[in-house]
């Protein structure tokens, strides 16, 4: 071999590492990038799937009652008022269950009167999603703090009602 085809080689040999390089001097921190990427998406999930465990955990150990109520202009209002009759100890009640169904009562009476059940999915600190076996679909609003679910929201109608933990 001569020297000019040897010194081609060299050569050759020369660029073709130059360009390895090139490439790994890129591939080597968008690899770099995309592991941080997912390790913080990952984290991000496993926290959010743990604060809904937490939160679908204190829905189920309390059992909810209707401690307050709202009119559109978010006046206080007695609970008679909204259903417009005379029950002075008007109850209602709020079950969550660990197998993702719920009980849900609303009216004067008697729960035999007129109990909803369905299921649930906690979508967030703030937001419960209900499905109820009527076809229906709502959201009830949680208040969540340091932890603790302190009360359940509900829109009914034009009101605004508030369970608290009946514990």
């Amino acid at each position: 071999m001569s020297k000019q085809s040897k010194s081609k080689k060299k050569s050759k040999d020369k660029v073709l590492a130059k360009k390895s390089y090139n490439k790994l001097i890129i591939i080597i921190p968008v690899a770099l990038i995309l592991i941080v990427v997912g390790i913080s998406i990952a984290v991000v999930i496993l926290n959010t799937n743990s604060e809904t465990a937490k939160i679908k955990n204190e829905l189920c150990k309390n059992y909810w009652t209707p401690v307050s109520a709202k009119n559109a202009s978010k006046d206080e209002v007695e609970m008679a008022q909204i259903y417009n009759t005379e029950y002075s100890s008007y109850k209602g009640s709020l079950e969550y269950r660990d197998d993702d169904t719920f009980s849900f009562w609303m009216s004067p009476g008697s729960p035999d009167d007129g109990t909803h059940s369905g299921r649930y999915e906690v979508a967030d600190n703030s937001t419960v999603n209900m499905y109820f076996d009527d076809g229906t679909n709502t959201n009830f609003g949680v208040k969540y703090v340091d932890g603790k679910v302190l009360a359940v929201e509900v829109n009914y109608d034009n009101y605004k009602i508030t369970f608290g933990s009946a514990e």
